[in-house]
C-alpha cells in the first residue's frame, strides 16, 4: 500500500495557511509490515445526527448525488448514505442537542483499537461519555464523547470482517479540523487519547498538527470570535470538482462558511446547520472512482 499524501487543510476563515504535504511511499516490503496501528487514530465514518432527516436526506442525495438506505428493522433510526454503491456515511434520527446553534450536526470517528480503554482514560480526564462503548451493527465496536472543552467524536474499533470496508471508506474522509477556544488544553487531550504526537505550525501562534510517524491526521485551530466559543469538529470528504458541488450546494439551500477555489476546498453548514468540509479528491483515487 503506498499512502497517498495529506494536505493539512489548516483554514483560519480570513486566511489559509500553504498546504502542508507529508508523502510516504512505502516499498514492496514494508507494504507486509501495514497493520491496522497506521490507521489508528484516523477519521474514517462519519455519522449525521439531525432532527429533520427529510430534510438531511433531501439535501445530500441532490447535492452529492448519494443515495439512501434505511438500516436495520423499521423502527430503527439509522440510515447509511451510499456513493456509487459504497457506504460513506451513517444518518441518525436524533436532535443534536448538545449543540444549541443548529438542528443537525456531523460526528466524526476515529478509528481506535481498544475503545474501552480510550473512553474511561479520557473521561477520566473531563471529558464527558455521551454514548458508552456499544457492538455498532456493521461496524464493531463504538462509543461517542465530548471532550472537555466540548467537541464531539466518535470512537470506531471496526471488526476484522471490515478491514476492507475500512480500506474503502477512509478514501473519502480525508482530514479533521477542530476550532476550539484552547488549542493548546485540546491538543494535549487528543495527543494522549489516540498517541498523536502535536507539531506547531510554522508562522502561526496556537495552531498544532496531530500527527504518529510521517502522517498527519488533523490540525487545531483557534476557533474564531464570530462562532459560539464551544470547540467543534470540521470533518471533510473528499470530492470530484469541489467547485460544481459547491454551486450545487449553495442551490440547495446550504450557507458558504469558507471556500477557496485555488486550494479546491470549502465548509458550508447544511440547510440544518451541520457543518461538513468538502476537499478535492486526490487524482490517482478520483480515476479509481470513475
Amino acid at each position: 500500500m503506498v499512502r497517498k499524501p495529506i494536505s493539512c487543510l489548516v483554514i483560519l476563515f480570513s486566511l489559509l495557511l500553504p498546504s502542508h504535504f507529508i508523502n510516504a511511499e512505502v516499498n514492496n516490503e514494508q507494504k507486509a509490515e501495514l497493520s491496522e496501528k497506521e490507521v489508528q487514530g484516523q477519521l474514517i465514518w462519519a455519522d449525521l445526527y439531525s432532527a429533520d432527516i427529510k430534510t438531511s436526506i433531501d439535501f445530500y442525495t441532490n447535492t452529492f448525488n448519494w443515495t439512501v438506505k434505511k438500516l436495520g428493522e423499521p423502527s430503527s433510526s439509522y440510515h447509511i448514505f451510499y456513493q456509487n454503491g459504497l457506504a460513506v456515511a451513517g444518518l441518525l434520527d436524533r436532535s443534536a442537542k448538545r449543540e444549541k446553534t443548529s438542528q443537525a450536526l456531523w460526528v466524526g470517528s476515529i478509528y481506535t483499537k481498544n475503545v474501552a480503554q480510550v473512553v474511561n482514560e479520557s473521561e477520566n480526564k473531563g471529558a464527558t461519555i455521551i454514548l458508552k462503548p456499544h457492538e455498532f451493527d456493521r461496524f464493531g465496536n463504538r462509543a461517542v464523547m465530548a471532550d472537555p472543552l466540548g467537541g464531539i467524536i466518535a470512537l470506531l474499533d471496526l471488526k476484522n470482517a471490515n478491514k476492507e470496508r475500512r480500506k474503502k471508506a477512509e478514501n473519502h474522509w480525508g482530514w479533521a479540523q477542530l476550532f476550539s477556544v484552547d488549542t493548546k488544553a485540546a491538543s494535549t487531550f487528543y495527543a494522549e487519547a489516540f498517541d498523536y504526537q502535536i507539531e506547531n505550525i510554522e508562522g502561526r501562534k496556537h495552531a498544532y498538527y496531530l500527527s504518529k510517524d510521517e502522517d498527519v491526521y488533523a490540525s487545531v485551530i483557534k476557533m474564531p470570535e464570530k462562532f459560539p466559543q464551544r470547540d467543534r469538529w470540521v470533518n471533510f470528504f473528499e470530492l470530484v470538482d469541489v467547485e460544481k458541488h459547491l454551486a450545487k450546494a449553495i442551490e440547495n439551500g446550504s450557507k458558504v462558511i469558507y471556500s477557496s477555489p485555488e486550494q479546491q476546498l470549502a465548509i458550508i453548514a447544511d440547510p440544518s446547520g451541520a457543518f461538513i468540509g468538502l476537499t478535492e479528491l486526490p487524482a490517482t483515487l478520483a480515476l479509481e472512482t470513475k
